[in-house]
């Protein structure tokens, strides 16, 4: 027994003394070592991104961000976003809010501003305008604003009572501007938006405020000629309707008068649309020969006949050749 412990002595010494041990540097050695490198770019404390830097990362570099400049709620930075794409359309967009670094939109983003228990009327309606309806810049006045005087007088500035908040702003869109007064409910977040004229202002008699809208947005030229074409028996519809017919820039426009002008019987609406037969837009000639037909004077049958034989588009051929058939 005393023999196997001796053996197993001699064994772990041998172990120990076949583990080579580190050598200790010498001072030559410790000179000769470089310290180690240290990274100043990851001791120095990154720089905070700013909220517009926030929401321009969120939403990519595709994005055109314009922020609010007026009064606004401590906190909330309140920016509108739309695309590259749309920048010809400003009423094309939507609008955001950055808080604490989070990014909030619509009805969200309105009610966080609302909890923060503000009664600033002009900083509310600005971020109701944005969040919740056309991204208009609030007005506070009628000063610069280019519209007609009993419109401009209607603008005041934005006023909250209780839990109801009204603004004047305009619409921003293609064409010109349109005056909107909006009413919000707070509580609800219900919104309704009505054009000056209906409001109460403008002066304007149906013919007019239809016609107006031909400077308006694509839906609204489409609205104006709509209405326009119910109003045939006054004597200055068939003129305004000729005259978007012939010269309009808008193809889809020139459509939705060609079919509006179907209910005016009066022979200036027939020579109109008579030309429009030879418009460079296969739509324009197919709705201008139906609407021909729907009047049914027969002094347009040589036209609609002619076109019937000429046209190259189907539609078109078929709404001419119809036509002439129902002027025979």
């Amino acid at each position: 027994m005393l023999r196997r412990v001796r053996e197993l002595a001699i064994l772990l010494l041998a172990a120990c003394g076949s583990q080579k041990t580190a050598p200790v540097p010498t001072a030559t050695e410790d000179a000769a070592t470089p310290p180690l490198a240290v990274d100043a770019a990851a001791t120095t404390p990154k720089k905070p991104m700013t909220n517009d830097e926030i929401l321009r990362e969120k939403v990519g570099p595709d994005m055109i961000v314009t922020p609010w400049t007026g009064p606004a709620v401590a906190g909330f930075d309140l920016f509108f976003v739309r695309t590259k794409s749309s920048e010809g359309d400003p009423s094309s967009g939507a609008g955001a809010v950055v808080h604490a670094g989070d990014v909030l939109r619509g009805q969200d983003a309105m009610r966080a501003v609302i909890a923060t228990g503000t009664k600033d009327a002009h900083a509310l309606a600005a971020y109701s305008s944005y969040l919740l309806a056309h991204g208009a810049d609030p007005l506070t006045s009628g000063d610069g604003v280019s519209a007609p005087p009993p419109e401009k007088a209607l603008i005041k500035p934005p006023v909250l009572a209780g839990t109801s908040l009204e603004y004047w702003s305009y619409q921003p869109q293609i064409g010109a501007p349109v005056l909107l007064h909006t009413k919000l409910d707070l509580t609800t977040l219900a919104i309704a938006s009505t054009k000056a004229e209906k409001y109460g202002g403008g002066g304007k008699d149906a013919v007019e405020a239809a016609r107006a809208k031909f400077s308006m947005s694509a839906y609204d030229q489409k609205q104006g000629a709509a209405e326009l074409g119910k109003l045939c028996s006054d004597p200055r519809v068939p003129k305004i309707l000729a005259t978007e017919l012939a010269g309009h820039k808008v193809p889809d426009t020139r459509v939705a008068v060609a079919k509006a002008m179907a209910g005016c019987k009066d022979a200036a609406s027939v020579k109109a649309l008579v030309a429009a037969l030879a418009d460079k837009h296969a739509a324009v000639r197919k709705w201008a020969a139906e609407s021909l037909g729907a009047i049914g004077d027969r002094s347009a049958r040589p036209a609609l006949e002619k076109l019937a034989q000429s046209e190259q588009d189907p539609d078109a051929k078929v709404s001419a050749q119809r036509a002439a058939d129902k002027l025979k």
